[in-house]
């Protein structure tokens, strides 16, 4: 039967024998299923399904919760078998249980292999074979991965195949740029930008694409975008490479027109014996696919204002400070303004500009100190005599000055608060585009 059997982890999980889909049961079985469809064909420790299926709270008698959930997947893969017959499909060994299935059965690991045979064919120039590969492999996709699933084990596995899906995203355009595909490809870049907020090679693709296709303000708009929102949410700059092409953009290098010349088909023979000494046989070189085949239809491109919500990725993982931290910094700042009736509020606005290297939010801090310095000195002119009054003058920039530092900075510290701009924004698109695993890629 195990022939027979087909298994999707690329999205909700799904179950097939032959034509007819299996009910899987309830999650903690699917989960144990997933584990061993990962290491189908190796064996897999009843420790290691605990740990996985089990992260936060393990049975005591976790051995027998698997066993349990073992049974109940034997007799929905193996329906026909009696119980006194050991399991074939799935089997108990000396070293954990081992799921006897194809590899080739579970999409995910179908889809893994396609994406490495399509990274081989594009070190060796063989640029069609790569885009049929990378199309046959993205199609696979369904969804988020692992749908349902938590804990560390799945958490790292569903970010391993996000962030291979998003490579190969990536190789399939750098691919059909290189074939002077750039007008077809502004669209779906920009969808992808957005569902991929922290991918800078992404990014570079797509400002290449917006520059051939003689939209150079706006590609350089996409720079300024992703600047803007790197400096002022983690103080850091784009990489080296995006500057560069940012460089070469706003001088109009001719060079940066040109597509990459079509590579050959053709590989050398010992590239042939070492790829079959891996049991794979090059396929037959075939005619580059039509965009079509590849992006999906965009009937219009979106504006680049959009640009506004894309993360790109640089050299190290990027990662945002924890939530808690962001809120514990805005309740500190706010008490610390209000507190000091406003008399502070420079140094808050010092600290956060400190914190995401702004220099908006530095002149800003340069600004409040400017008022109360100013306060201070029509404070030291006022007379002590009760009887001599204020001049208006000198009294509307004290009760101006005292609402600014202290009633508007405390809404300034308030508002830098992502969180709260979201919120008010109605759930911006920037609030919406934070990295989730694999997002939803719908049409791809």
């Amino acid at each position: 039967m195990s022939g027979a059997l087909r298994f999707a982890l690329l999205g909700p999980q799904r179950a097939w024998y032959a034509d007819r889909e299996l009910d899987l049961g309830p999650s903690k079985r699917r989960a144990v299923l997933a584990v061993l469809l990962l290491a189908a064909g190796r064996p897999v420790p009843t420790a290691q399904l605990v740990d996985a299926v089990w992260p936060d709270d393990p049975p005591a008698n976790g051995p027998n919760v698997v066993q349990k959930h073992v049974a109940g997947l034997r007799r929905i893969l193996e329906p026909e078998r009696s119980s006194r017959t050991p399991g074939q499909v799935l089997a108990l060994t000396d070293a954990g249980y081992l799921l006897h299935v194809d590899p080739e059965a579970v999409d995910a690991i179908r889809f893994e292999r396609a994406v490495r045979r399509a990274e081989r064919h594009r070190e060796a120039g063989r640029a069609a074979e790569a885009l049929t590969e990378l199309g046959a492999a993205l199609d696979l996709w369904r969804g988020e991965p692992f749908t349902g699933f938590a804990g560390p084990f799945f958490d790292s596995v569903r970010q391993r195949y996000v962030d291979l899906r998003a490579t190969a995203l990536e190789n399939r355009a750098e691919l059909e740029l290189d074939q002077g595909r750039h007008r077809e490809l502004v669209g779906p870049l920009v969808e992808l930008a957005v569902e991929f907020p922290v991918r800078e090679r992404l990014r570079r693709h797509l400002m290449v694409a917006l520059y051939r296709s003689g939209r150079q303000a706006e590609a350089l708009a996409a720079y300024r975008d992703l600047d803007a929102l790197l400096r002022d949410e983690y103080g850091i700059e784009p990489g080296e490479e995006l500057r560069e092409l940012h460089r070469r953009i706003l001088r109009a290098d001719p060079e940066l027109l040109r597509a990459a010349p079509p590579p050959a088909v053709t590989e050398p023979p010992a590239a042939t014996h070492a790829l079959a000494r891996t049991g794979y046989a090059a396929p037959a070189p075939v005619a580059p696919a039509l965009p079509a085949a590849h992006w999906p239809a965009v009937a219009t491109p979106r504006p680049i204002a959009v640009a506004a919500a894309w993360q790109p990725r640089p050299a190290a993982p990027l990662r945002r400070a924890p939530r808690w931290l962001g809120v514990l910094a805005t309740v500190v700042g706010t008490l610390t303004v209000l507190l000091s009736f406003g008399g502070l509020t420079w140094l808050v606005m010092l600290g956060y500009a400190a914190w995401r290297r702004s220099w908006r939010l530095a002149v800003a801090a340069a600004g409040y100190l400017a008022l109360v310095v100013g306060l201070i000195v029509v404070a030291a002119q006022v007379d002590p005599d009760p009887d001599v009054e204020l001049p208006d003058s000198q009294f509307l920039y004290f009760i101006g000055a005292v609402a600014v530092c202290w009633l508007v900075g405390a809404l300034h510290v308030v508002l830098l608060d992502r969180g709260v701009r979201a919120l008010l924004a109605g759930g911006s698109r920037r609030a919406g585009t934070e990295l989730q695993p694999g997002g939803t890629p719908g049409r791809w």
